[in-house]
């Protein structure tokens, strides 16, 4: 039974590699460059977040973009340990939404331009939420 799972993976692996080099034989384009439509911009929007009170960065915050027409998502990321985010993809759209979501903080959005290639948003600052608790006493 290993031995046929094992077969099946390799089997599964080598098929996939070959249905990829058979479509750059034939067409002599990569599977990457076949998807780029007309109209359709490659962009990059980049930046840091940021606490507003302690200027401290905030990791792992939930940053994603979503279409202004039906709120469908175009792409998301976390934030990394120095609170910087990159989103990468490609759209056909000329604006959509930018969200900021982290536990604690106000949720951040801007309508973003999507005019140029690489748009770099800068330093972001996010406010706490004030529907917090401090404590609770028992």
């Amino acid at each position: 039974m290993r031995n046929f799972c094992l077969c099946l993976s390799l089997f599964c692996v080598l098929f996939s590699f070959s249905q990829a080099s058979s479509y750059q034989i034939s067409t002599g384009r990569s599977i990457n460059s076949a998807t780029t439509k007309a109209g359709v911009k490659p962009f990059e929007i980049s930046g840091t977040l940021v606490s507003e009170e302690g200027k401290l960065p905030l990791e792992s915050a939930t940053v994603y973009l979503q279409r202004v027409k039906d709120s469908s998502l175009i792409t998301y990321t976390i934030s990394n340990q120095k609170g910087q985010f990159t989103l990468e993809n490609k759209t056909n759209d000329s604006e959509a939404n930018f969200f900021v979501s982290y536990i604690g903080y106000q949720t951040y959005k801007k309508l973003i331009k999507i005019d140029n290639s690489i748009i770099d948003l800068g330093t972001i600052l996010l406010k706490e939420s004030t529907n917090t608790l401090d404590e609770v006493v028992v």
